[in-house]
């Protein structure tokens, strides 16, 4: 395999990075082991298949990539790949220096030096993840997401073992299945439907090469797809460092027990302190969620609405659960 070192500006949090990964797993296309992540992959636009794995390399600021392709012209375009999903040219100074306005930013950057936006390296395969993860666990997720490779995903030969395996699904596949065995909705198999439909045509671009704006226009006019889903794709799967799920459960409680924060003074890194948010979530012991969102609602209900009043409140609160308890929103940022 062709070996190539990564470099990166430090600090570096791969161990986040890798929690992530881990969490939002697809077996069978990505592989964790230790500190080494690795999947096999094809690149849509050309159709090459190739293996990565990766790892950090010792105390040097960069990691350490091998990799084979079936066509070793496209090794650029792979590598480039790689290092927009680890987040690699990202600059920590820059992100430092935009949260230095609050002590409350600074004290959560200071604990997670270094943080890296996670995006998927198949764009296409991010966006149906998150089409699939609204409104269920991450568990429940990932089982759909094993379904859809183990049903209309195409075999190849694995490029390292040469066992017969399936990688994700090409856009014009879904676009043209029933879907009807995946245990879903059917409002939401025609919403993978059409967005795939919309991908393959083009109406809908997946390359970092447009306006972030126009991409989430564009999925938001697909029905089933609200403003949550364009964001959360427009960070995982275009990299928008700007992106900000503004209705995500996690980022809203964060947001309505500390009224100091304001994400438009960390434009155009909102996508950093999302991520920041969600690391300190994830490492917040379950307990102490509990306790904090008992004193939000505490804090909601103290300022003397009515009780009329206190029920749309509790109305609402229950309605966002609703929407967003257990899914991407508390579960798969986590």
């Amino acid at each position: 395999m062709i070996q190539l070192s990564l470099a990166y500006r430090p600090p570096f949090d791969w161990d986040s990075l890798l929690d992530y990964y881990r969490r939002h797993l697809l077996p069978g296309v990505e592989t964790i082991e230790g500190d080494r992540y690795s999947r096999v992959f094809r690149l849509a636009e050309t159709g090459a298949t190739g293996f990565f794995r990766i790892r950090p390399q010792g105390n040097k600021p960069e990691l350490l990539l091998e990799m084979t392709i079936s066509d070793t012209r496209q090794l650029l375009r792979a590598v480039q790949r790689v290092r927009h999903m680890f987040d690699l040219d990202s600059d920590p100074v820059l992100i430092a220096n935009a949260f230095a306005h609050s002590k409350f930013l600074r004290a959560l950057q200071g604990k997670y030096p270094g943080a890296r936006l996670a995006r998927g390296f198949d764009p296409f395969e991010t966006s149906i993840a998150t089409i699939l993860g609204q409104v269920i666990s991450v568990r429940q997720t990932s089982r759909l997401m094993r379904q859809v490779v183990a049903l209309y995903g195409e075999e190849i030969q694995h490029p390292v073992s040469n066992e017969r395996i399936r990688i994700f699904p090409t856009p014009r596949t879904l676009a043209g299945s029933d879907l009807r065995a995946l245990n879903i909705t059917a409002q939401k198999r025609a919403t993978v439907r059409e967005f795939s439909s919309q991908v393959a045509n083009g109406t809908i671009q997946l390359e970092r090469a447009q306006t972030q704006e126009d991409f989430k226009e564009a999925v938001r006019a697909v029905k089933g797809i609200g403003a949550w889903s364009a964001e959360y794709m427009a960070l995982r799967a275009l990299g928008d460092t700007d992106a900000f799920p503004a209705t995500d459960l996690i980022l809203h409680r964060v947001l309505k027990a500390n009224p100091e924060i304001d994400p438009e003074a960390v434009r155009p890194w909102r996508a950093y302190l999302a991520t920041c948010l969600w690391n300190e979530y994830a490492h917040t012991p379950n307990s102490e969620r509990k306790k904090r969102h008992a004193l939000l609602q505490a804090h909601e209900l103290s300022g003397g609405p009515t009780q009329a009043g206190r029920k749309r409140i509790q109305s609402c609160g229950s309605s966002l659960a609703k929407r967003q308890t257990d899914s991407h929103q508390t579960g798969r940022h986590a």
